[in-house]
């Protein structure tokens, strides 16, 4: 973001260097064929997408897949990251390192469309980090 910042204030193309999480040691081998990781996020949409998450699979229960969230406090290694099938990733913020992580392992990720993205990135704040919107 802060390259395209100065682009549009100063119409000069800064080069970058993309973040990533090779120090994860963190590489894609899903064993969890039907398991699909849900990140926590300190979101309010977390828990009610939880729960109509809940919902919305006890009226398939025959559904091949099962979506496991992540609880408050739970931690889970890199490598039982890898082993799901994909990760939904519900972002809270324009540059989450989480999100480098698992792209840099090539986890497959379910993300909000981008007019959703919008929405989680600005509910807690301006970007965020909890300032008041001007």
């Amino acid at each position: 973001i802060l390259s395209e910042q100065v682009y549009y204030q100063s119409g000069f193309r800064m080069p970058y260097v993309r973040a990533h999480g090779l120090y994860t040691g963190m590489a894609y081998a899903p064993s969890n064929l039907n398991e699909i990781l849900v990140w926590r996020a300190p979101l309010f949409m977390y828990s009610t997408t939880r729960c109509a998450m809940d919902r919305f699979m006890q009226g398939i229960p025959e559904y091949p897949i099962w979506f496991k969230f992540m609880e408050e406090q739970e931690s889970i290694s890199y490598r039982d990251v890898a082993k799901h099938l994909a990760v939904v990733l519900l972002p809270w913020d324009h540059a989450l390192m989480t999100f480098y992580e698992l792209y840099s392992a090539r986890m497959p990720l379910l993300l909000p469309a981008a007019e959703w993205m919008w929405r989680f990135l600005y509910q807690r704040g301006q970007l965020s980090v909890g300032e008041r919107m001007y």
